[in-house]
């Protein structure tokens, strides 16, 4: 049906207002438990042809939108052509425009009914006066005289007498007070809150266009009464307040006690008084807008939201893009962590979320649809909060007050200042997110415990040499600290079941699984080598094997590459490439027999420590020991930081007299070069010259009686150098001839002789 006009339905409000009685304000006012004042304001009617009592709607210029009829039962529903408005008290002062002088009886009265004459024209009969004061009218609608008329009406010529007659109107559609305005739900709750002395606006439904509503109480102090109902009663009072918000001088929501379904209920209730009312919003009352509303829909609010109520902590957001890659802050460290499993967060979040669908005319409260492109819109938001382009570990916002993070250990119960502790004090950081490491030892930190099973142990598999204990000491104190300046490597060396094992296990238990990597040199040489090295503390090879010579170089490369502290570039399966990275683990490698590394230039031996293994407890085997000394991790800490005490007091590793021997066998099985000198030159004395040639030939000869390559003359000058810092090249002129020499070595005799076949 098409909408009635507005003058209509004020006539036919007029007509149902005027069938009201006091005693059938009385019956109502019981019936719904507020007074027969406040019905009146609102303008409440009959309809004796229906048997309902009859609200006004108004739009936000009082007139008259619509007419809802209320049945005796409590049903509801709306005249014919009728359209939904607002209920509040109509100020009666004020008026707009032409509407203020539209035909109907609730602004004009006939001068014959009123028993007054027509101030314009003189005559009894048919001419209008205004209904605010008809013996001394602001406006009259006279039918017969049209000089000094503001215009021309339905019923004859708009005259205005007065200045509060005037066109424009005066205040506003609802009565000012120094009371906030009551927004409330249905007509009986407007009567309640005009009860308790407010000035009130009551919304057909809880989730209706709040457009005209904002017209009303623009500028105005406004509080918002929901209903404890979840379906609509809260969702109706939100998206109000978002509507409201910034449009009003203030907004408060509130929401009736437990018990109370809305405030008609609540003021019945507990006989509530404005002050009371007013008291239990100052302490209950909510300027906020609830967390699972966002303001829209885009992956950058999303994000925002997601990290600040999910994955914040000390104000440091936990989830972070680091080369590519993303990885979040748990336990005291950051981890990788798969994308997937990020996208299955952010679907879980917006699973109950709502965020603000802003039209021209209206906010609406929207549920999130979830989608593969809305959640890819998410991720890629959270590079807002700047990804990680340097290498574990540093300070994300650093400061000169905090430490040197190569010095730092973080324990369960807090990140220990190494350099402090080694000083003779203790200090314990708070875990952060600001400290960006990939490791944290999983236990808590007590410098009081000591492992008498540990240092027996120790005792026994090193027959009391305090030089390899010191060593070992020294090395797991070094692995507990992301430092590689001391550009070393450890290797163990030792017959069948000598305890290799079992102290590589202890180290492992030490340190931590998550801050271990288990290899092989056979892994190593594979594509994705350095991948699993990321954030590790230490790389072990246990019982390693050599593998074929091209690998076992290309292995070897690769170690003495993260040993020397040198970037490496990482190749990441299905993930891009990482060009530059700095690893910070320390290569333990555990061996029957020595490596067979291919070391041309002599890299290998200045940057191993070596400890041998001189024991077999082959037959005696204590199988419970690796899992005894596990319970002893945490006990095992304090005694390595002595070795790391030690180590950067002396700044160098203690090199055991009993590893001598073995050291010189790994150079010569490793480095040719040095083989031959030590077999066929004389590398110590005063004034020691040899051409050339001489020794090249002499090396060749070597080569060959070994199945080797000899090589190259420049290539194998380099390889001497390198194992006798002392040797130089020179020149020296014979006859008018230059001759390429060394200088600081020569040949031994018997090669003279029996090599190269000269007396």
């Amino acid at each position: 049906m098409s909408q009635k006009p507005k003058a209509a339905l004020a006539d036919q409000h007029d007509t149902y207002r005027g069938n009201m009685f006091p005693g059938m304000f009385v019956l109502l006012s019981e019936q719904l438990g507020v007074s027969e004042e406040s019905l009146v304001r609102l303008g409440l009617g009959y309809n004796p042809a229906r048997n309902c009592w009859v609200f006004p709607e108004r739009d936000a210029t009082g007139e008259i939108v619509g007419l809802t009829y209320r049945a005796h039962d409590g049903s509801k529903f709306m005249e014919p052509g009728s359209k939904r408005g607002l209920t509040y008290a109509f100020n009666q002062d004020f008026e707009v425009g032409e509407r203020r002088y539209s035909s109907g009886k609730h602004n004009w009265i006939r001068v014959a009914e009123a028993g007054v004459l027509c101030p314009v024209c003189g005559r009894p009969d048919w001419c209008l006066v205004s209904r605010d004061d008809p013996a001394d009218p602001a406006a009259v609608t006279c039918t017969r005289n049209s000089g000094g008329s503001k215009r021309e009406l339905k019923n004859g010529y708009l005259h205005i007498l007065k200045d509060s007659g005037n066109l424009g109107g005066r205040g506003r559609v609802i009565c000012d007070s120094e009371l906030p305005v009551l927004i409330v739900e249905g007509q009986t709750d407007t009567a309640a809150a005009l009860d308790m002395g407010f000035e009130a606006v009551g919304r057909p439904s809880a989730i209706c266009n709040t457009s005209e509503l904002e017209k009303v109480v623009n500028g105005k102090d406004v509080i918002i009464i929901g209903e404890n109902d979840e379906t609509v009663g809260i969702p109706g009072m939100e998206k109000t307040f978002i509507n409201l918000e910034g449009k009003c001088k203030s907004v408060i929501k509130i929401l009736p006690p437990d018990g109370s379904k809305d405030l008609r209920s609540w003021k019945n209730r507990f006989d509530l008084t404005a002050d009371q009312f007013l008291e239990y919003v100052e302490e209950h009352g909510d300027k906020g807008v609830p967390s699972d509303i966002l303001p829209d829909a885009t992956g950058i609010t999303i994000a925002k939201a997601w990290i600040q109520r999910e994955r914040t902590v000390d104000g440091y957001p936990t989830v972070r893009s680091y080369k590519n890659t993303w990885v979040e802050f748990n336990d005291g460290k950051y981890k990788l962590v798969e994308k997937e499993i990020l996208r299955g967060e952010v679907y879980r979040f917006l699973d109950d979320k709502f965020y603000v669908n802003e039209t021209k005319q209206v906010k609406e409260i929207v549920p999130f649809k979830s989608s593969s492109r809305l959640v890819s819109d998410v991720l890629d938001a959270l590079y807002y909060f700047g990804p990680i382009t340097k290498d574990p570990p540093l300070w994300l916002k650093h400061n000169r007050s905090l430490p040197n993070p190569v010095d730092l250990i973080p324990f369960k119960n807090g990140i220990l200042d190494v350099r402090k502790y080694l000083d003779g004090e203790i200090e314990l950081y708070d875990t952060t997110p600001n400290l960006f490491t990939f490791t944290a030892i999983p236990y808590e930190f007590n410098p009081d415990q000591e492992s008498s099973m540990w240092l027996d142990y120790l005792d026994d598999i090193f027959d009391g040499d305090e030089e390899k204990i010191n060593l070992l000491q020294e090395w797991f104190g070094y692995n507990l600290v992301p430092d590689m300046s001391y550009e070393k490597l450890m290797m163990f060396i030792g017959r069948p079941r000598s305890g290799k094992g079992t102290v590589l296990h202890a180290l492992s238990a030490m340190l931590g699984n998550e801050q271990v990597c288990s290899t092989s040199f056979k892994s190593l040489c594979g594509d994705f080598g350095y991948e699993p090295l990321i954030g590790k503390l230490a790389a072990l090879l246990g019982d390693a094997k050599v593998p074929r010579s091209a690998d076992s170089a290309q292995a070897l490369e690769k170690i003495l590459q993260i040993t020397g502290a040198d970037p490496v570039g990482v190749n990441r399966k299905g993930v891009r490439a990482l060009p530059q990275v700095y690893l910070s683990c320390r290569f333990t490698m555990a061996m029957n027999l020595l490596p067979n590394l291919p070391d041309q230039a002599n890299a290998l031996e200045p940057r191993t420590n070596l400890i041998y293994f001189s024991n077999s407890y082959i037959g005696r085997e204590d199988r419970t020991l690796k899992r005894r000394l596990q319970n002893e991790a945490s006990a095992i800490v304090p005694w390595a930081l002595e070795g790391l005490r030690r180590l950067r007091t002396t700044t160098e590793f203690t090199v055991p007299e009993t590893s001598a021997k073995t050291m010189d066998d790994l150079r010569t099985m490793t480095t040719p070069a040095y083989s031959f000198v030590k077999e066929c030159c004389v590398a110590e004395g005063e004034n020691l010259v040899v051409q050339q040639d001489q020794v090249f030939d002499a090396w060749v000869v070597f080569c060959a009686s070994r199945n080797m390559r000899a090589g190259f003359r420049p290539s194998f000058s380099q390889m001497l150098m390198s194992v006798c810092p002392n040797v130089m090249t020179d020149t020296i002129i014979d006859k008018n001839r230059s001759i390429p020499v060394y200088r600081g070595i020569e040949l031994c005799e018997w090669v003279v002789k029996e090599v190269l076949g000269r007396p």
